[in-house]
Order: C-alpha cells, then sequence, then structure tokens
C-alpha cells in the first residue's frame, strides 16, 4: 500500500529516492537501486541513476526493485506468518529478528522474541481484549 510522490527538481540531474509509504504503523517501503559487483569481489555503493560506468568482464549488476510499503505494525505479524516469510526468502532471518522481533536459528526455528515485540503483542492483546 502506497502512493507516489511529486516533487519538482531544483536543478538538472537530482537524484530523487522515493519510496512506497505505509500504513497503519507499518514500515515503509525500499527504493529501487543498482549496485555493481566487480570481479575482484569489491563492491560498488548502491545507486539509482549513473552514466557511462564501465562494466567489465567478469562484473555483474545487481538491480534491486522497491518492496511496497507495510500495513500494520510488524510486531504484530505472527510468529508462524514470519517464519514462512524466511523460508519463502521475502525476508532474511536477519530481518526476522531486526524487523519483527522474531529469533529463529539455522533451521529456520523459533528461539524467542525480542523484549520490543512481547511488549507491543501485550498491548494487541490488551486492546483486543477492550473491544470484545
Amino acid at each position: 500500500i502506497g502512493h507516489m510522490h511529486f516533487k519538482a527538481l531544483a536543478s538538472d540531474c537530482q537524484v530523487i529516492k522515493i519510496c512506497s509509504t505505509a500504513a497503519a504503523g507499518g514500515a515503509n517501503g525500499s527504493n529501487n537501486y543498482f549496485e555493481i559487483i566487480r570481479s575482484d569481489g569489491k563492491k560498488e555503493e548502491p545507486f539509482g541513476i549513473v552514466a557511462r560506468k564501465v562494466i567489465n568482464k567478469g562484473d555483474y549488476v545487481r538491480m534491486v526493485t522497491a518492496t511496497g510499503g507495510g500495513y500494520g505494525n510488524p510486531l504484530h505479524r505472527s510468529i508462524s506468518s514470519v517464519i514462512d516469510d524466511v523460508k519463502n526468502d521475502y525476508i532474511s532471518r536477519e530481518q526476522a529478528a531486526e524487523d519483527y522481533g522474531v529469533n529463529l536459528n539455522e533451521d529456520l526455528k523459533f528461539v524467542s522474541e525480542s523484549p520490543d515485540r512481547i511488549a507491543a503483542q501485550l498491548t494487541l492483546n490488551c486492546l483486543t481484549n477492550q473491544t470484545k
């Protein structure tokens, strides 16, 4: 869920980063970008626009496309859904821990929840019980 932003340029060749915005407490989406991985393993910084960049034999160009903005607090996402997201390569184990507060082992088995996730779940449970 998101919407397009428009901005008048102050000068020629200005680079603008636009990401999809979130709703209901979700996180904003990411930006599109390219990066070059040289044949010696050196990675050049991500960039959005570049002219006349030399690509040599053995170099790789990686294009990363933007993600949409999230809906709702990521700490409220179910543990099973977060595990499925990791299994399906939508997010990494590191993202599961950092963004969703779900710690998984190498076999993608649940290990623990972060203190922030536990607090968010308690708050959600209290709010849910108040509306019943």
